[in-house]
């Protein structure tokens, strides 16, 4: 274990006080870290489910857009709040696939062959003005895991940074942070858990965190995902241990390469759910474009191409995500 006076000397502080609303900056390594497990945990549940990144990702993304003036809505945010309790097609707003492709950073017929595919696989409803993904599909045997997965995900990542000393409660305090809830502060109707208003707001999470991070690879979400895999692998250590994950947290702190697990292909193929071949395809391109680095037992996510100006504008989006979503969620009550 590391010494405080280490820690201290790293700029980290104690583990008591992790996060300050008027700290210069943010654990954003820390952050990062978590929510790229986050993602990719989800991620993996999605392959099986929908057979690819891409389709689930504008699946996720058609939701979002149909429910989002419902959940920012400061009338509307309790509405359909409860598990189980779904928001009816009527009220559903279409999305265009003008829009869609769009938020997505995609080709419009890539987004629309996607979207056709959904269609005819009955996730997916042509409405004038757009589509929606309909209730009915909601609560398929497809859908369902994967939801079921994004949630139990998110809260695995919440139990793991309160394990190494993270602060919820600075990071809600945030004066920077505007919401983008509109509801009354912790406002919520007598005996109504949010647990489906919960759900939607992570969703947008997963979203942003997964939308944001493919811009560094040009929107191609399996090199992002497969990338995030190795990253993941890489830092788990840091991770879990309290003084490793502090001394590591701040983006001009990089931990070292003899501080990060390699990662093999046949590791990340598995807990990805993808197939070997594709992961080992994916992965020399990655090599070949300098964003990973062979090493004697595996790959490394190189940390040249982590400190360029591309990844630094990510990690603080992703930072950024991350500390509206939790002041999102502490606006509707829940309390980490």
């Amino acid at each position: 274990m590391l010494e405080d006076s280490s820690l201290r000397k790293a700029g980290v502080g104690t583990l008591t006080a992790r996060v300050s609303p008027t700290a210069p900056s943010a654990p954003s390594r820390i952050i990062v870290r978590a929510s790229t497990d986050f993602v990719v945990r989800g991620v993996a549940t999605s392959v099986r489910c929908f057979g690819t990144i891409r389709r689930s990702t504008i699946l996720c993304a058609i939701v979002a857009a149909n429910v989002q003036h419902i959940t920012r809505s400061a009338e509307q945010t309790w509405r359909y709040a409860r598990r189980g309790e779904l928001i009816p097609d009527h009220e559903r707003r279409p999305v265009n696939m003008n829009s869609l492709a769009a938020s997505l950073a995609l080709p419009w017929e890539t987004a629309r062959r996607h979207v056709h595919a959904l269609i005819d696989e009955g996730l997916c409803l042509k409405v004038d003005g757009g589509v929606i993904v309909p209730a009915s599909a909601l609560t398929s045997d497809r859908v369902v895991p994967f939801a079921v997965a994004l949630k139990d995900s998110f809260w695995r990542m919440v139990r793991q940074l309160k394990a190494i000393g993270f602060d919820f409660a600075d990071v809600a305090c945030r004066p920077e942070i505007e919401s983008q809830i509109l509801a009354e502060p912790g406002v919520s109707p007598p005996g109504q858990s949010p647990e489906g208003l919960v759900s939607r707001v992570v969703m947008e999470f997963y979203l942003r965190v997964i939308v944001g991070g493919a811009r560094a690879f040009d929107s191609d979400w399996a090199a992002t995902v497969i990338f995030g895999e190795i990253m993941t692998m890489n830092g788990e250590a840091l991770s879990r241990d309290p003084e490793a994950a502090w001394l590591y947290a701040y983006a001009d702190s990089p931990p070292p390469d003899k501080a990060r697990r390699p990662a093999s292909i046949r590791e990340t193929a598995v807990r990805l759910g993808l197939p070997q071949e594709t992961t080992r395809r994916q992965v020399q391109a990655l090599v070949r474009q300098g964003m990973v680095e062979r090493v004697d037992k595996g790959y490394l996510a190189s940390m040249d191409f982590m400190q360029a100006a591309i990844m630094r504008e990510c990690a603080r989006d992703v930072t950024l995500a991350f500390y509206r979503m939790v002041h999102d969620l502490e606006v509707l009550g829940v309390h980490f």
